[in-house]
This record gives structure tokens, C-alpha cells and sequence, in this order.
């Protein structure tokens, strides 16, 4: 097959070593991730969509990313929020998350889609950056 990305030069790989050498790499649940969070730390948040109208959620599988998790997301944020925490969230436009976030900042973008069979099938789609600062 082909790939789109060179994999990454052993020098390449060295200096991330060197850049990433104070950062804490974690995976789990991202309400458990984000309380270590304090007054003045970034959190630049990139959730998979949930409950897509044609697919269940952003990679067509159950169980990625549902409207329970969303929510709790929208709470985690808030409560960051309260604490000092900046904030950057990228997601599907949702009018809803205008309704919970109150007080935030939105922008509306449109991202190019390269995930589908067809290259005339991709298209467009309406994204949002959400911000508390």
C-alpha cells in the first residue's frame, strides 16, 4: 500500500523525546484526566462527535462517544472553567453547546472531509472552536 505521512526520522523522534520530557501522556476517561487540571493551565479539547444523524457517533461505531459522555463534557468544561482553567473545544456546530456553554466565545468553521469511498463524495461540514477566554 501507500501512505500519505512519512513516518518520523530517528533525529525527528529525539527531539520530541526532548520537547515532551515534563509531559504527563495519560489514557483514560477525560472527566479523570481533566480534574488534575489548574487555574491557569490549556486544555485544547478535540472529542469524537456524538450521536451523528448517519452514523453512530464520528467513526461509525457504538460506543464512542455518546450523548451521556457529551454531557459530561459540557460539565467537566464548566467546572474547569469556574477553576481558572482555559479552554479550547472543537466539535461538530451544535446548537446546544451555544445554549450550555453560556458565556463562551464560538466560531463557525467549515472543515474539508477526506473520509469517504469517493473522492466526490467528501464534502464539507460545519465545525466549531468554543472557548472560555
Amino acid at each position: 500500500g501507500s501512505r500519505f505521512y512519512r513516518l518520523p526520522t530517528e533525529e525527528e523522534l529525539k527531539l520530541a523525546a526532548i520537547r515532551f520530557r515534563d509531559t504527563i501522556f495519560s489514557c483514560q476517561d477525560f472527566e479523570k484526566t481533566l480534574n488534575s487540571c489548574k487555574p491557569g493551565d490549556f486544555v485544547y479539547l478535540d472529542p469524537p462527535y456524538s450521536d451523528s444523524s448517519r452514523f453512530r457517533g464520528e467513526y461509525s461505531y457504538e460506543g464512542a462517544f455518546s450523548l451521556h459522555d457529551e454531557s459530561r463534557l459540557v460539565e467537566t468544561c464548566t467546572k474547569l472553567s469556574e477553576r481558572g482553567v482555559k479552554i479550547l473545544l472543537s466539535f461538530k456546530w451544535k446548537e446546544s453547546l451555544i445554549e450550555k456553554l453560556d458565556g463562551w466565545e464560538f466560531d463557525r468553521l467549515n472543515a474539508r472531509r477526506s473520509v469517504a469511498g469517493f473522492a466526490k463524495s467528501r464534502g464539507f461540514s460545519a465545525e466549531m472552536l468554543c472557548r472560555n477566554f
